[in-house]
C-alpha cells in the first residue's frame, strides 16, 4: 500500500522539498497550501548560508492542471538576514529550486505548458487553447513568453540561398542587397533581375521584383526643360521696341543672342528701321526704308514676318 505522502512526491515531485499544510478545493480550483522547511539557504549575493529569518511572506504560484482542474499553490516562504557583513544585499528571499523563480507567478510545469502554446499558436489562438488547460493569459503574456525562451541550437549550414524575407515590410527584404547592386550597375529590367535571383535560391514571383523596382523607376522620371523659343518667337522680339518688352522676354532674347551672335547683326538692323522718321540718317528720305539684312528684317522679301502677312513663301531671287 502506498502512503499519501509518497503518493504527492510522486505526483507533485516539485513539492517533495515543502511542507504540505492543507489541500483542498474551492470553486472548481485545487488549493495547495504549503511552507518552506527550516534549512539554512545561500545567498544569492555571496553564497554565504544562513537561517536567521527577517519575516515571512506568503506568494501564489499558478500550477498545472490534476484532474482537468487548475491547480493554485499557496506558498509561504521566508526572508532571510546575510550573516555577511560586507555583502551589499542585507536580506534575501529563498527561491525553492525547480518550483520558484523571481517575480514567477508560474511553477516550471505551467510554464512550460505556456511555452509549447505560445510557440504552437500565439496571440488569439493560444489564448483560446490555454482557456481549455485551465489558464487564462492575454496575448501579449504570450508574446512575453516567446521572447523569453532562449535561442534554439544550431548548425553550420550546409547550403546557403536567397529568401524572401522581410525586416521590415516594403523597404528591406533578403533578397534586396542584390537587386539594388544590379539596379546601380544599369540593370532595370525586372525579369532578368527575376531570373537571377531564381538561380541563387529565390522562389517568389517576378511581381515582387516589379513592385520593389516601380519606386525606383519613378524617381527616375525628370521634369522635361522648357522648349527654347521658335522663329517667329524671337523674331517677334528682335523687331519690337526693347522698351515695350518684359523682363522676362528681355532674359531670353539676351539668351538667345548669347547663343547665336550672328542675331546680333540683323538685331541692331531691325532696330534702326523701326526709328521714327525725323531720326533718320542724313541723304535717305523720310519714306525710303534703310537697307536691311535679308530673311530678318520685317521688310526683307524672305523674313518670316513677311510670309505671315502675304500667306505663301516669296520665291527667292
Amino acid at each position: 500500500m502506498i502512503r499519501c505522502d509518497e503518493l504527492v512526491d510522486d505526483l507533485f515531485p516539485h513539492l517533495s522539498e515543502l511542507l504540505v499544510e492543507r489541500v483542498f478545493v474551492k470553486c472548481g480550483t485545487v488549493h495547495v497550501v504549503a511552507r518552506t522547511r527550516d534549512a539554512e539557504v545561500a545567498c544569492p549575493g555571496c553564497a554565504v548560508v544562513s537561517n536567521r529569518v527577517h519575516s515571512t511572506y506568503g506568494r501564489r504560484l499558478a500550477d498545472a492542471p490534476v484532474g482537468d482542474r487548475p491547480v493554485l499553490i499557496e506558498l509561504t516562504v521566508r526572508r532571510l538576514y546575510c550573516k555577511n557583513v560586507r555583502c551589499p544585499r542585507r536580506t534575501f528571499t529563498e527561491q525553492v529550486e525547480g518550483l520558484t523563480v523571481r517575480y514567477g507567478r508560474r511553477t516550471p510545469a505551467a510554464r512550460r505548458v505556456l511555452e509549447a502554446v505560445a510557440v504552437a499558436l500565439g496571440g488569439r489562438a493560444g489564448i483560446r487553447l490555454a482557456a481549455v488547460l485551465h489558464t487564462r493569459v492575454s496575448r501579449t503574456t504570450l508574446e512575453r513568453v516567446v521572447m523569453a525562451l532562449p535561442d534554439p541550437d544550431w548548425t553550420v549550414p550546409k547550403v546557403l540561398g536567397v529568401d524572401d524575407f522581410a525586416t521590415r515590410r516594403g523597404q528591406h527584404y533578403g533578397t534586396k542587397p542584390h537587386l539594388d547592386k544590379r539596379w546601380a550597375e544599369g540593370h532595370t529590367n525586372a525579369i532578368h533581375l527575376h531570373a537571377e535571383l531564381q538561380e541563387l535560391g529565390y522562389r517568389g514571383s517576378d511581381q515582387t521584383i516589379s513592385d520593389y523596382l516601380r519606386p525606383r523607376r519613378r524617381r527616375r522620371i525628370r521634369v522635361a526643360a522648357p522648349a527654347p523659343p521658335g522663329v517667329r518667337q524671337v523674331t517677334g522680339w528682335m523687331t519690337r521696341n526693347p522698351e515695350h518688352l518684359s523682363d522676362d522676354e528681355r532674359r531670353k532674347l539676351t539668351s538667345v543672342l548669347a547663343h547665336c551672335p550672328e542675331l546680333t547683326a540683323p538685331m541692331s538692323t531691325s532696330a534702326h528701321s523701326l526709328r521714327s522718321p525725323q531720326h533718320a540718317p542724313a541723304g535717305t528720305s523720310k519714306t525710303e526704308s534703310p537697307p536691311c539684312a535679308p530673311r530678318m528684317c520685317p521688310d526683307s522679301a524672305h523674313s518670316p514676318l513677311a510670309w505671315r502677312r502675304t500667306g505663301t513663301p516669296s520665291s527667292r531671287a
